[in-house]
């Protein structure tokens, strides 16, 4: 037991001597969240990018975007459609609608490359047959269902990017 102790004792101070710390702790987590309010965000008329594109927005700033950016952050999102379960013997049908975006982020005047990655997430949802009830119910719940897991994409992989820049600009500081 006390060997046990003793190990992992040992373990978290290699964690600290080797220069880790949370993106989220005080020092950090300051300069990092000032330096996502600094960022500018492409514009798109793309419904699934302004959707991405409003949620990084929010999670940058609670005053909206900024009017003086240092950073400049472009977006390019795709979405595909895939069917997972197809019975023709029942009513509901399984859908997969995948999200991928890659991001690149730049200085203000868009020269240099800082940072960029890619990020994914699959958001499924049921489909409902027109064979179920009448058609305009069952049109209705078919796009409610795609424009809902539309959404929760687009929150999930607005999380992530804004993860990866807050960790991109801790280690920096």
């Amino acid at each position: 037991m006390l060997f046990s102790r003793t190990f992992v004792l040992l373990g978290l101070l290699s964690l600290g001597a080797c220069g880790f710390s949370p993106v989220y702790l005080e020092k950090t987590g300051v300069v990092a969240s000032a330096q996502l309010g600094n960022i500018k965000i492409s514009p798109t008329s793309e419904r699934t990018t302004q959707l991405v594109r409003n949620q990084l927005i929010s999670q940058f700033s609670n005053q909206g975007e900024t009017q003086s950016p240092q950073y400049y952050l472009t977006l390019s999102v795709s979405e595909s459609l895939s069917s997972v379960l197809i019975r023709r013997t029942t009513d509901i049908q399984r859908r997969n609608l995948t999200i991928r975006v890659r991001y690149t982020l730049r200085t203000a005047d868009r020269r240099s490359v800082l940072t960029k990655g890619r990020t994914v997430t699959i958001a499924p949802y049921n489909l409902v047959s027109e064979d179920f009830g009448t058609i305009s119910n069952s049109e209705f719940a078919n796009v409610s269902a795609r424009k809902d897991a539309r959404k929760k994409a687009a929150i999930t992989v607005a999380d992530d990017i804004a993860r990866r820049l807050a960790a991109y600009f801790a280690t920096r500081s």
